[in-house]
């Protein structure tokens, strides 16, 4: 029984497998009859042959060459684009929605694989459609999206000229200066506001202004762009150690007149990276103008010495008459190391005023805080100025600092300073006491 089971079995097997075969051999012979039938399509498309169109298998096949895992030779894809570009200007509206939907997908293949031979012949068939096309025809918002994309690479690998051209193209919709209806015009309009963003204009400013035949161009861009470049401009002038670099970038900066000074405090606003703050404030600095000053202060107390750093140098280039009140402010709040250099400095000018005697009390209240490095250096400075101060709060503090670093390592060298503050200002009070006794 078993063994006639497995004869019909064997028998049946053996029915099945020719059959297979065919079947498999038929689907073979219909793929490739329907290869030769596109790549006729596509001969006939190259050839100028436009009937091919219709067949929507070939619009279907002219898509799936452009596809990583099934693209043919890069002359058969320059054939495509070649064959597209008289298609833009035909009046049925069919055609051209056909040509959008493999422009689309050629523009998103070149841009993946940032192939610039690509992307520069998408460019300019999407200049030349859009330059002709009157009518919001299905597509247009997605291959204008891509074209916008084509714009910003083209700026990465530097063609500053298909970037002006394509511009001016948008510019010039936007405006009504071409005649199109409101909904195409309606669309590029809010398309145009999309593309100045950051990563463009990084693009834009990368090799600015190293690179000096692209110069212009890149000016021309700034121009067209006005004060939306400010930000990426920042960026650019943070992360520049040339002075002639940063010459440049200020340059076309202070070309902005009233618009810069708004620009750099909305900048300022979005918590940029400390460097790009350090540039606002340098700017600041240099305009020169006291009323800038409340935007400089809250930075004293900025997490980065870097910035404060800035902050302090900005003020020097303020009103001078108050550069003084405005250290005093910031020295409790700075850095310990920025500290050092503002009580030499204050202490150089000798104004001993009830200002001063604050701010060094101030920062006498934070000595628990000094690092081991600075700590000799701070409170040599603080004492020195509170030998000008003859008064009991003085000694009070001298007396609660001596007891302070009285058996703290390294606190020798501070108790003969304190010490010697005691033996100047304790004489003095005691005298004034006595008079205003008699």
């Amino acid at each position: 029984m078993d063994e006639k089971e497995t004869l019909e079995e064997r028998e049946k097997s053996e029915i099945k497998e020719p059959r297979k075969e065919a079947s498999v051999r038929l689907v073979q012979m219909e793929e490739q009859r329907a290869a030769d039938r596109v790549q006729q399509n596509l001969d006939l498309f190259s050839g100028g042959d436009l009937h091919s169109l219709d067949d929507h298998d070939f619009v279907r096949s002219l898509i799936r060459c452009f596809r990583r895992e099934s693209c043919p030779e890069p002359q058969v894809l320059s054939d495509i684009l070649e064959g597209l570009l008289p298609l833009i200007f035909r009046e049925k509206g069919e055609v051209r929605e056909k040509v959008l939907l493999v422009l689309f997908h050629a523009s998103e293949f070149f841009l993946e694989n940032h192939i610039l031979s690509g992307v520069l012949c998408c460019n300019f068939i999407m200049q030349e459609w859009l330059r002709d096309e009157t009518e919001m025809i299905s597509g247009t918002e997605p291959v204008i999206r891509q074209f916008l994309s084509t714009i910003e690479e083209l700026a990465a690998d530097s063609e500053f000229e298909e970037v002006l051209s394509s511009l001016e193209l948008f510019e010039g919709i936007r405006a009504g200066r071409l005649g199109k209806k409101p909904a195409l015009r309606s669309t590029v309009s809010h398309a145009l506001k999309a593309l100045p963003g950051n990563s463009f204009f990084n693009k834009v400013f990368r090799n600015y202004p190293q690179v000096k035949e692209d110069r212009e161009l890149i000016e021309a861009v700034i121009d067209y762009f006005g004060s939306a470049c400010i930000p990426a401009l920042l960026v650019k002038m943070a992360g520049t150690a040339s002075r002639d670099e940063r010459a440049a970038l200020l340059k076309i900066l202070h070309s902005y007149g009233d618009a810069l000074v708004p620009a750099l405090i909305h900048c300022l606003d979005g918590h940029p990276l400390w460097s790009v703050i350090r540039a606002v404030l340098s700017i600041f600095g240099e305009l020169g103008d006291d009323s800038n000053y409340r935007q400089i202060k809250p930075y004293f107390s900025f997490p980065d010495v870097r910035v404060q750093k800035e902050a302090l140098n900005a003020v020097t280039h303020l009103n001078k008459e108050r550069r003084r009140e405005r250290y005093l402010l910031a020295l409790p709040l700075v850095d310990e190391s920025l500290q050092l250099d503002l009580l030499g400095y204050l202490l150089e000018l000798k104004e001993f005023d009830e200002s001063f005697y604050n701010a060094l009390w101030r920062i006498a209240g934070k000595r628990n805080t000094f690092s081991f490095t600075r700590a000799l250096d701070l409170l040599s400075l603080i004492i020195t100025g509170l030998k000008a101060y003859p008064r009991e709060e003085t000694i009070d503090l001298l007396n609660e600092m001596h007891s302070d670093y009285l058996h703290s390592i390294g606190g020798a060298q501070i108790i003969m300073l304190i010490d010697n503050a005691l033996s100047t200002v304790s004489p003095r009070v005691r005298h004034s006491r006595a008079w205003g006794g008699g």
